[in-house]
């Protein structure tokens, strides 16, 4: 499965093109704008990934932890656990939820 969405970059006018891919076990990000960024996250696997701002490259570690994935006919549900580390050094414990509804599933609504 893939999933693109726009999101603003913080204290700035700019956007930046997110895309997911979604498969059992392993989520992949790539972030395109200012700041760019392709991270793999497979479950209980460590991955380095390259930061692209203005201001130079930033190496980063990523370790996964679990990646649970429920799928139904009309939903995806997505949890993505992980940790960011830089130059070896813990930088924050993060998790991603993400919900993804068809547009054809009988409850579904634009409005938040």
């Amino acid at each position: 499965h893939y999933l693109l969405y726009e999101e603003p970059l913080e204290g700035s006018p700019e956007i930046i093109r997110n895309t997911l891919k979604i498969k059992k076990g392993c989520v992949e990000m790539t972030k395109k704008g200012p700041l760019d960024i392709h991270m793999v996250f497979e479950e209980w696997k460590n991955q380095k990934a390259q930061y692209k701002t203005p201001f130079g490259n930033i190496p980063v570690n990523i370790i996964t932890g679990a990646v649970e994935m429920k799928e139904e006919e009309h939903d995806i549900h997505v949890v993505l656990n992980y940790v960011l580390e830089f130059d070896g050094e813990y930088l924050t414990d993060s998790r991603v939820n993400v919900h993804v509804k068809s547009k054809d599933a009988p409850d579904f609504s634009l409005d938040p």
